[in-house]
C-alpha cells in the first residue's frame, strides 16, 4: 500500500467515525493531494451591520464552497431586544449524502434580521451570534462554525476574527505532501 492510498483509508475511516461521533460531518476524504482547505471563517466571510431597523448579514463564499440554508441560526443579545424571524434568501437546491435534499447558497448572500424601533436609537448595543455550517465541494463539511459580534451605534459593522494562515494545510499537517517547514530526508 502506497503513502497516498494509506493517506486515503485514513481519511475514510476517520470520516466514518467523526460522523458517526457526530463531530463535524466529513462526508469523504480528500483525493487531491494539492487541495488546500480555507479555515470556516475564511470560506465563509461574514459581515454584520447595524442599521435603523435591521442587521443586516452578508456573508461572502469562497469559490469551491457553499453554505447550508437551514444551518444557519442567529441570536440577539441581551434576548430583550425586540428582533424578528431572520430573513432569509432562497437557496439552490442540491442532494447532499448526509443531509438529503438541501438548500445551500454560493457565492454572496444577504439575510435580515428585522428590529423593532428602539427609543433611544443612539444608545443602542446588541451582540448578535450567529451559527452556519458549509461545505468545500471536494467533500469535506465542517463543523457548526459559531461567531459572536457585538454592534452600536458607533460601531455598527463587525466581522468576526480571520485565522491567518498558519503555513500548513490540512493535508500538509496529515503528511499528504512535504511541507516547506519540514525537512524530509
Amino acid at each position: 500500500m502506497t503513502r497516498r492510498d494509506a493517506l486515503r483509508q485514513f481519511g475514510r475511516v476517520a470520516a466514518a467515525v467523526l460522523a458517526t461521533a457526530g463531530v463535524g460531518a466529513p462526508v469523504r476524504a480528500a483525493t487531491a493531494s494539492d487541495v488546500e482547505l480555507l479555515d470556516a471563517a475564511a470560506a465563509f466571510r461574514l459581515v454584520a451591520r447595524l442599521e435603523r431597523d435591521a442587521i443586516v448579514l452578508r456573508w461572502r463564499i469562497a469559490d469551491g464552497y457553499y453554505l447550508y440554508r437551514d444551518r444557519v441560526r442567529v441570536t440577539l443579545e441581551p434576548p430583550t431586544v425586540a428582533a424578528g424571524p431572520v430573513r432569509l434568501p432562497a437557496g439552490v437546491r442540491k442532494h447532499d449524502d448526509i443531509f438529503g435534499d438541501v438548500d445551500i447558497w454560493r457565492g454572496e448572500v444577504v439575510a435580515r434580521l428585522p428590529l423593532a424601533p428602539s427609543p433611544r436609537e443612539a444608545a443602542r448595543k446588541v451582540a448578535i451570534r450567529v451559527t452556519s455550517q458549509g461545505c468545500a465541494d471536494i467533500g469535506v463539511c465542517y463543523t457548526p462554525n459559531e461567531a459572536r459580534l457585538e454592534l452600536s451605534a458607533d460601531a455598527p459593522e463587525a466581522a468576526p476574527a480571520v485565522a491567518p494562515p498558519r503555513g500548513e494545510s490540512l493535508l500538509d499537517a496529515l503528511g499528504a505532501r512535504p511541507s516547506p517547514r519540514r525537512r524530509t530526508p
